[in-house]
């Protein structure tokens, strides 16, 4: 069972970081070809933070929220458990489709 929580609180995690805070990543062409990006880049902040969170959702932020206290109370996180998790969720991350 312990198995299970671990992968939940993952794909959780992962999926709140992916869809909550890197949702726009895969319209960053599109902008650029149809001149979204022109309002960006004559703002003074660094562009590209301010694209990825363009369509961020506070949900998917509350499901990290939730993945990491659900790992922290029910997970029975040791060092090796917390380093296990953090891998899996950058590993998952990085591997998220985004559509």
């Amino acid at each position: 069972m312990d198995k299970v929580i671990l992968l939940w609180c993952v794909l959780t995690t992962a999926g709140g970081l992916v869809l909550g805070l890197l949702a726009n990543t895969r319209n960053i062409a599109t902008l650029a070809m149809n001149g979204g990006l022109d309002s960006v880049l004559t703002l003074p902040v660094h562009p590209l933070p301010n694209l990825l969170v363009q369509r961020f959702e506070p949900t998917n932020l509350g499901d990290v929220i939730f993945a990491v206290a659900l790992f922290a109370f029910a997970g029975h996180p040791t060092p090796i458990r917390v380093l296990t998790f953090i891998l899996c969720v950058i590993g998952a991350t990085m591997f998220w489709p985004v559509s």
